[in-house]
């Protein structure tokens, strides 16, 4: 729930007349963190949207890459492995 409340902030941020990035990466980060390794989905799938979003209009700010690096990360530790 608290993750869900972070990304309602960062896109309030975003949707501002007068848009904060760093604040909208920030509380994204934050709602990654708020969910911890259990990375639930509707939480990673609106903070990767956010990021998307984020990094076609800013992709040189600190705080935009740094979320963007989470993103990955998260995206590379759900996906299954292909050890054999």
């Amino acid at each position: 729930m608290l993750g869900g409340s972070f990304n309602a902030l960062a896109r309030s941020y975003l949707h501002r007349p007068e848009p904060d990035p760093e604040r909208a990466a920030d509380a994204a980060r934050s709602a990654l963190d708020a969910v911890g390794a259990q990375r639930t989905s509707w939480v990673a799938d609106v903070s990767a949207q956010m990021w998307r979003q984020l990094d076609a209009r800013w992709p040189t700010l600190d705080a935009v890459r740094e979320l963007g690096h989470l993103v990955e990360a998260g995206r590379r530790n759900t996906l299954p492995s292909t050890d054999v």
